[in-house]
């Protein structure tokens, strides 16, 4: 019978801040409902701590361009996987004959022309 006598966890962010400001001030009798020591009053994204050096220094082994950094930040086992695979890709191809390359992928296309 008692409005909002549980707020969930997502309530309760967004009370706190979490979220960022709200448009409007938010209820104090809810406000009054958790704990206000934990009320963000400034920039969220000011309590994150950087994360941009640990990246590059973790695919530092790998890193070919820029993107490679952004890469690993969003999907980090993805990445790593791809990375592995490129550098597989890469090995392979510098044991390839330059001339032999070409040769192979001509008479692929010729092959795929015929087709």
């Amino acid at each position: 019978g008692e409005r909002y006598k549980i707020l969930s966890k997502e309530t309760q962010d967004i009370i706190r801040g979490k979220y960022g400001a709200t448009p409007m001030p938010m209820n104090p009798e809810v406000v009054a409902k958790i704990n206000k020591d934990e009320i963000i009053s400034c920039r969220p994204a000011d309590l994150l701590d950087p994360q941009l050096p640990e990246m590059e220094r973790k695919v530092a082994p790998y890193k070919k361009t820029e993107e490679d950094v952004l890469s690993y930040a969003l999907f980090p086992q993805v990445a790593e996987d791809f990375f592995k695979w490129r550098a597989e890709q890469e090995k392979a191809n510098e044991e390839i004959d330059p001339d032999e390359l070409t040769a192979i992928l001509i008479a692929a296309a010729l092959t795929a022309a015929c087709d």
